[in-house]
């Protein structure tokens, strides 16, 4: 789907598409942002700007703040690390929240066992390194432009701090009292990474259809699904997401059947 096919009237805008579902709640980001979906806003404006706000989209910031932020790291050690879980949920800790084994892998080439590890860092962990280096930035020219990942930092600050608070946290659980030797490690940054409670949404009047579990853009067939649109009383993220997705797969399928967007 192109932006050139979306700026078109309302009505038109799918071109030979009979649907479009969008399950990303980037499509909504501001126009400067490379995950937005182009040629919405020219469509419907009032649309955009009312998921922003239900969103929570912080101008200053340049996030959406009913979205939670995320860092997560993978690691290769060496040698298993002959810890007694492969799945921790990590308590009462300021950097790490979430622990998961890959399984130990062969090592290309070696006969030596790689063993690799998921880490999930806490909602305020991920807050502190956004602060401290954001997702967007203003350029000279006063424009806002989107901040990629740098694999440098990605591979330093956060990957370090994740890497020694999962090795302060399972000290002594092991079945090796050496220090393992780390392969590799890297970082990923998820600025917007799934959904936080929020209250009940507010009227969206004629800027968008309201569905329950889903919303439509009005006059159009371009349905919005996912954990962040599923309404309040869905606590799991997975639940919210299905929720959602079969209630938008209702209403396009009756579109289909029917001829035209139904309620």
């Amino acid at each position: 789907m192109s932006s050139t096919v979306l700026a078109v009237p309302p009505e038109d805008c799918l071109g030979d598409f009979d649907e479009l579902l969008l399950t990303d709640h980037m499509a909504w980001l501001p126009e400067w942002h490379p995950c937005c979906l182009k040629g919405l806003k020219d469509i419907a404006p009032a649309t955009v700007q009312w998921v922003q706000q239900e969103l929570g989209y912080d101008a200053a910031t340049r996030r959406l703040g009913g979205i939670a932020a995320l860092f997560t790291l993978m690691v290769a050690f060496r040698h298993p690390l002959g810890l007694p879980f492969g799945v921790a949920c990590v308590e009462a800790d300021p950097v790490l929240q979430f622990a998961a084994l890959q399984g130990p892998k062969w090592g290309s080439g070696s006969s030596q066992r790689v063993e690799c590890w998921v880490l999930v860092s806490t909602e305020a962990f991920a807050e502190q390194c956004l602060a401290e280096q954001p997702l967007s930035q203003t350029s000279s020219a006063g424009h806002t432009e989107y901040r990629p990942q740098e694999d440098g930092y990605l591979r330093a600050d956060p990957a370090d701090m994740m890497l020694n608070r999962f090795l302060e946290r399972t000290q002594g659980l092991g079945t090796t009292a050496q220090v393992p030797q780390v392969l590799y490690r890297r970082c990923q940054r998820w600025g917007a990474a799934y959904a936080r409670p929020r209250p009940a949404p507010a009227s969206p009047g004629d800027a968008m259809d309201n569905l329950g579990e889903c919303w439509r853009v009005p006059a159009t067939r371009i349905y919005s699904a996912g954990d962040y649109v599923c309404p309040v009383g869905v606590q799991r993220a997975v639940d919210a997401a299905a929720r959602s997705g079969l209630a938008a797969a209702e209403h396009m399928a009756r579109d289909l059947l029917w001829g035209g967007p139904t309620t």
